[in-house]
């Protein structure tokens, strides 16, 4: 549902946001927004594609690219 494909800490444009409470030490994440599906999707399978796909990158050793900061 969202025109971008990237991820970023604190920024509330990415499909998969890091974000933590205001005065976190450290900038801890201790949230995760994603916003890559909208409501008409079936939750359940939504929630497992994410999870697997996760799995998939843990599995292959993948790396998360830089975070995006804004969006120009």
């Amino acid at each position: 549902s969202g025109a971008y494909l990237f991820w970023g800490n604190e920024n509330k444009e990415a499909p998969l946001r890091a974000a933590s409470p205001p005065g976190t030490p450290g900038g801890l994440v201790s949230n995760f927004e994603v916003k890559s599906f909208d409501g008409s999707a079936n939750p359940y399978l939504g929630l497992a594609s994410i999870i697997a796909a996760g799995i998939d990158g843990l599995r292959r050793h993948l790396s998360l690219p830089e975070p995006v900061g804004k969006i120009i």
